[in-house]
């Protein structure tokens, strides 16, 4: 028992030193604030539902951090073709199941009483695909090629475009600008 505990604490030791704790500690920090805010907007409310919601998201977060760090990205970003239809067949499926929020924008997923909205969820699939992108066009110096200007230029058009018309919710699709603009302009800053 003993023995088993130790090796927990070690592993645990390990992954602390090998993770981004200042990441972690960082929204941490931005989750429990956030967390102020919110008891301080719905005291009125004499409900802790606000609160609740929040603090299970909170965990969830850091238990998605936790599985999330350990997985190697780049076993992931070497499939990025897959990514890139598995990212469109999931905004695909506000076609056919989308629901509407408060804004009235089918941008929603809902299981029971869950929400998905499924451009969030690709934002961080055209994050890694748009990254593995750019490095390998770079490592092949084809990068500032007409054929691969054009091939990043689909893959962003296509995430646009399809969140555009299958959510009626621009703003989401907007955002994929700002990444892109973003991951260029970082791809300038490193060559």
């Amino acid at each position: 028992m003993e023995v088993t505990l130790r090796r927990v604490f070690e592993a645990i030791g390990t992954y602390l030193r090998e993770t981004d704790t200042f990441l972690l500690i960082t929204c941490l920090v931005s989750s429990i604030y956030g967390l102020v805010l919110i008891t301080s907007a719905t005291r009125v409310y004499n409900s802790n539902s606000f609160i609740t919601v929040q603090t299970a998201a909170l965990v969830l977060g850091v238990i998605l951090f936790v599985i999330v760090s350990l997985i190697d990205i780049d076993i992931i970003a070497d499939k990025y073709k897959l990514l890139f239809v598995v990212g469109a067949l999931f905004i695909s499926t506000l076609f056919i199941w989308g629901v509407k929020g408060d804004t009235g924008n089918q941008a929603w997923l809902r299981f029971f009483n869950i929400g998905i909205q499924p451009a969030e969820v690709v934002k961080i699939l055209f994050i890694i695909i748009l990254a593995q992108m750019i490095s390998t066009k770079r490592d092949t110096r084809s990068l500032n090629s007409a054929r691969s200007i054009f091939s990043i230029l689909g893959v962003f058009l296509t995430y646009f475009i399809l969140i555009w018309v299958a959510s009626s919710d621009l703003g989401s699709a907007l955002v994929y600008i700002f990444v892109l603009v973003v991951m260029l302009v970082c791809r300038r800053r490193r060559t």
